[in-house]
């Protein structure tokens, strides 16, 4: 509980320095993650929003790859539930399949999870660290997985909950 008692001070210093700098410092949208990027109802709920800024963005990570809307709903439901408490949007900022998951797996996860995010309104980014994770290659400078980004993109351009 300590670690998060003091991620919660220098979030508030954060927020403090950056409203006070000047400029149009005062509107800009500022990203806070949850300790170690966890979603779960607690680790939401710990955070305190520094001034109830509602120009605050809470930002989680997604590392499970699960294929099942039935047990990824509870999970979607907890994180819209807690940041609707808290007052600010929630993104999902690292999510996606590892390079090693068949390809029709990935097809598979990306149409799951981001009906959900669509349904829930939680924004995603897929994480790519250039290893484990890496959609995109960075020589060729094209997506290694594009069917799945192609579903990503149908869906967030169309939902289809």
């Amino acid at each position: 509980e300590k670690h998060l008692e003091r991620l919660n001070e220098l979030y508030q210093v954060f927020v403090d320095t950056v409203r006070k700098s000047g400029g149009n410092n005062q509107k800009r949208y500022l990203m806070l993650s949850t300790y170690g990027g966890g979603w779960t109802a607690r680790q939401i709920g710990m955070l305190k929003i520094p001034n109830k800024d509602n120009r605050n963005i809470i930002d989680i990570h997604w590392d499970t790859l699960s294929y099942s809307k039935s047990e990824l709903t509870p999970y979607f439901n907890t994180i819209a539930e807690s940041a609707k408490e808290l007052g600010c949007p929630v993104v999902i900022g690292q999510c996606g399949p590892k390079a090693s998951e068949v390809p029709s797996s990935k097809i598979n996860w990306a149409k799951v999870f981001f009906e959900l995010s669509e349904k829930y309104e939680i924004k995603c980014f897929l994480w790519d660290n250039g290893k484990d994770y890496k959609p995109f290659n960075r020589t060729s400078l094209e997506f290694d997985d594009e069917a799945m980004v192609a579903t990503i993109v149908d869906i967030v351009q169309e939902p289809q909950y």
